[in-house]
């Protein structure tokens, strides 16, 4: 007859939870991915925010050249003089339609 050899099974504690250099990995993930996260929402906001200013330059640029259009007696009668105007100048003549910010 044939004897079979039974094998010994090892008997382990079955293992609840996690070790401290899992959780220890994946805090460092989650770490690393709120800082690439937090600062591409900082570049964004940056770039709204200045192209939010360039289009307020452009709008204030055209109101006043409109307003000068209109109002052509304003405008320099020779080289070298110079003509400004105010902002609320322009928001009184309704040329812009709200304040400008920053």
């Amino acid at each position: 007859m044939l004897k079979v050899k039974k094998k010994k099974k090892k008997v382990f504690a079955k293992k609840k939870g996690f070790t401290l250099i899992e959780l220890l990995g994946v805090i460092v993930i989650i770490g690393i991915l709120s800082i690439v996260s937090i600062s591409y929402a900082y570049r964004l906001i940056n770039r709204a925010k200045n192209e939010s200013t360039e289009q307020q330059e452009r709008n204030v640029s055209m109101a006043a050249e409109s307003y000068f259009q209109a109002n052509r007696d304003l405008l320099p009668k020779s080289i070298g003089e110079t003509t400004s105007i105010s902002i609320s100048n322009l928001l009184d003549a309704k040329y812009l339609k709200k304040e400008v910010e920053n």
